[in-house]
């Protein structure tokens, strides 16, 4: 069975908010307060964009209600575990073809700071799906205008599918 952070809902949230231009210039500032660029880590500001769980879309499951603060939090912790393992052969964009993270997560990480710290912000798009394996994939792909300059971060992160019940749910 997907997790909710697969469904429609959580990921039709998650766009709403980053994948346009006006979305990103609104969300980077709130983001990235506080936050030396070194130290800008994916997984952790979206709830710092969207701080109240309640403002975050539960999911229906046949096993109980899922509130997506909750579970987010969960799978992203899990798949920073599991891709700080895995080396990265991977530029971090085309416009920076001899900068190679070390590891995938660091590519992962790297990105998003790109996004964020860019000016002007760069707006992406996150698809998660479930993962042929029992590992945690990334893929990061860029948009690029006629200049070569990113416009755009395209990410697709694999998750391995967990029986219901991994994470936090809200009621049985």
């Amino acid at each position: 069975m997907p997790r909710p952070i697969h469904s429609g809902v959580f990921q039709d949230f998650m766009r709403s908010i980053y994948s346009t231009a006006q979305g990103i210039l609104t969300a980077a500032p709130i983001a990235t307060q506080g936050i030396p660029r070194n130290q800008f880590t994916w997984g952790a500001f979206q709830q710092r964009v969207v701080p109240h769980r309640g403002l975050w879309p539960i999911v229906f499951t046949p096993g109980g209600t899922i509130n997506t603060f909750d579970n987010y939090r969960y799978h992203a912790d899990q798949l920073r575990a599991s891709l700080t393992r895995v080396k990265n052969v991977d530029a971090l964009s085309p416009d920076e073809p001899n900068h190679v993270p070390p590891t995938r997560l660091d590519l992962l990480d790297e990105a998003f700071r790109k996004a964020f710290y860019s000016n002007p912000p760069i707006p992406f798009v996150t698809d998660v799906v479930d993962a042929s394996s029992s590992q945690h994939e990334v893929w990061i792909d860029w948009d690029l205008d006629t200049s070569g300059t990113p416009v755009q971060l395209r990410v697709k992160i694999a998750c391995p599918v967990q029986p219901f019940g991994a994470g936090p749910t809200t009621s049985p």
